[in-house]
């Protein structure tokens, strides 16, 4: 393979360091994005950590970048322990006694709400909050208590600070909404709580676009359930479509992390795939990755153009075929997909199948691909930029024994 091939469809919006020789497909599209996420889940569990320590007296004055939790006392550490195990009687004494119901845990500016909304049915955060704790005071790193009870996925918390006037919006890093956070953390029963106390998925997640876009895919996880259930809430007039700050609509997003079925949902809901728009491929290009054959037909049903050229003038069979895939290829080819266009390399289809190198147990996708691509009238005779035909490239002995004969195999 060409060293020069190590570019991402995605490294213009997300910089990533590729290895000499690895192709365009080797890099997870929205890598960065994902990474971005997974920063925030970091920074909002190291301090969780921190905030269940066992606190120190002594610390030096707190510096944060909260909501000024500098000017609130040091939470004592009897008290944090004491909202740790839940006892109400150690917490009304601190108060009554005079102390801050807004103290603060001095290694994160935790406050005593960020700690209690952590404990399962906590009695001490509703006793914080009825003695004039603030429900959106912010920590350190900017979270307000609402992300601590997403991250335990403690709804009962979630309902008692929202009872309490918490805010919804901008609760944690890059300006994220609550309903934001709880997709990114996959907590659909919190999700729902937030909804039904107005939480909107169309609204403004900061960077990432909107709730609706957060719950349409996930490196991690499968998101239709998320997906199913911000669609419930959404009105029928709702606009499916907008676009997040690299431009991408839920429905292009839910492909671009290899979600089919909260592709499939989005468009059963009505989004359009001809605003699924990249000035780096097109949206066959995007359905094709998810490896899903329904998911595919519907987006060449749309309109979709099955020839159309990515940034390295590859087309989705080029992709399919790089991949193995014979039933993908196959729906393509149907679909009158060109078995022989070149790529910016030279590269035909049939190439990128040949080459395929990957173990013995994908070595049978790779012929069947292959035997697939001579039956649709791939040539065998086409030469790449570097002069080799796809019989030079092929991989397997089996593969070249199918483009040195009939192809019959």
């Amino acid at each position: 393979m060409k060293a020069d091939r190590s570019t991402s469809s995605y490294q213009s919006i997300h910089p990533i360091e590729v290895g000499a020789g690895a192709r365009s497909r080797d890099v997870v599209g929205g890598q960065g994005l994902t990474l971005a996420i997974l920063m925030l889940w970091t920074a909002c569990s190291l301090s969780l950590i921190a905030a269940c320590g066992s606190g120190n007296g002594d610390s030096a004055p707190i510096q944060s970048s909260g909501d000024a939790a500098a000017d609130h006392s040091e939470l004592p550490k009897s008290v944090h322990r004491a909202i740790l195990k839940d006892d109400e009687d150690t917490v009304l004494e601190f108060i009554e006694d005079g102390g801050d119901p807004n103290s603060v845990f001095p290694e994160t500016g935790a406050s005593g709400v960020h700690i209690a909304a952590m404990v399962r049915d906590s009695r001490c955060l509703k006793l914080l909050l009825e003695h004039g704790a603030n429900p959106d005071q912010k920590d350190e790193g900017g979270s307000a208590p609402i992300v601590y009870a997403l991250l335990n996925n403690r709804t009962e918390n979630l309902v008692c600070l929202l009872e309490a006037g918490a805010s919804q919006a901008n609760v944690g890093l890059n300006g994220m909404s609550a309903l934001a956070a709880a997709a990114n953390l996959d907590r659909p029963e919190c999700a729902e709580v937030l909804l039904d106390h107005g939480a909107n998925p169309l609204e403004s997640a900061g960077p990432f676009g909107t709730p609706l876009h957060m719950a349409s895919g996930s490196m991690l996880e499968d998101s239709s359930e998320m997906m199913s259930l911000f669609l419930r809430y959404l009105p029928p007039d709702a606009r499916m479509d907008q676009t997040d700050s690299h431009g991408w609509t839920p429905l292009a997003r839910a492909m671009m992390f290899y979600s089919p079925k909260a592709a499939k949902l989005l468009l059963n809901a009505g989004a359009d795939p001809r605003n699924c728009v990249s000035k780096d491929e097109s949206v066959v290009h995007m359905a094709a990755r998810c490896d899903d054959v329904e998911l595919l037909q519907r987006i060449l049903e749309s309109g979709g153009v099955v020839d159309a050229p990515d940034r390295n003038g590859q087309t989705a069979l080029h992709e399919v075929a790089e991949n193995g895939n014979a039933e993908l290829a196959e729906l393509l080819l149907n679909n009158h997909a060109d078995v022989n266009t070149q790529d910016d390399w030279g590269d035909t289809p049939l190439h990128l199948a040949a080459e395929r190198s990957d173990d013995e147990e994908e070595k049978q996708r790779t012929i069947e691909c292959v035997k697939l691509l001579l039956k649709h009238g791939a040539d065998r005779t086409i030469k790449n930029n570097d002069g080799q035909t796809p019989l030079d490239v092929a991989y397997w002995l089996d593969v070249e024994m199918l483009l040195k004969d009939d192809g019959e195999g």
